[in-house]
């Protein structure tokens, strides 16, 4: 039922699939993988909404600077450097 349900309503988009799967492992019980299978978000850009609002207060901050450094850059950041980069303040 996973397989299919994810399938008629990916639209043919692989990261929505990747994204469901992955929400889809937090679940416990077989309810709540029901429950989570009739609620999908419909795009992808619901789907960004939904993970971007699990991410707790405190961390929000990080994550802000986070897309900041990739938006921004004007060459590719190894995983190494954009820790470094969000944990480093401006005065």
């Amino acid at each position: 039922q996973i397989v299919q349900t994810l399938t008629n309503k990916a639209q043919g988009m692989f990261r929505w699939v990747e994204c469901q799967v992955e929400s889809l492992k937090k679940c416990r019980r077989p309810y709540d993988v029901k429950k989570a299978l009739g609620s999908l978000p419909k795009t992808l850009d619901e789907t960004y909404e939904r993970i971007l609002l699990t991410v707790e207060e405190e961390d929000r901050v990080y994550v802000a600077r986070l897309f900041a450094w990739v938006i921004f850059t004007d060459q590719p950041l190894c995983l190494d450097l954009l820790a470094e980069a969000i944990v480093f303040e401006l005065d």
